[in-house]
């Protein structure tokens, strides 16, 4: 029976870290992005919004703050699973060959 406590090193871990590293940009930028294309349509449309117009913008604007106040964080959860890539990646190359 296995044991759901403990993580494998394995070559799928380790391209799985690396992919992430690399899609955590390009899903940050589409999050920023997206919230852009918000603003844009509130403002082109501000007038018709009726009482949920503060609410819209509240929203987009609780959005751009924590993409603002994430900056560091997702710099630090990159260079994590970097690092854990980097050292899964050299027990990989230099791990006994078993039968």
């Amino acid at each position: 029976m296995s044991n759901p406590n403990v993580i494998m090193i394995t070559q799928e871990s380790v391209d799985y870290a690396n992919q992430l590293v690399a899609e955590i940009p390009r899903a940050y930028e589409n999050i920023a992005l997206e919230t852009g294309r918000l603003l844009t349509a509130y403002q082109v449309n501000e007038e018709y919004l009726g009482p949920h117009k503060q609410e819209i913008l509240d929203i987009a604007n609780t959005i751009i703050n924590a993409i603002k106040e994430q900056d560091e964080t997702i710099l630090e959860l990159k260079l994590v699973l970097l690092r854990y890539a980097s050292m899964a990646q050299e027990y990989l190359d230099n791990k006994p060959k078993t039968r």
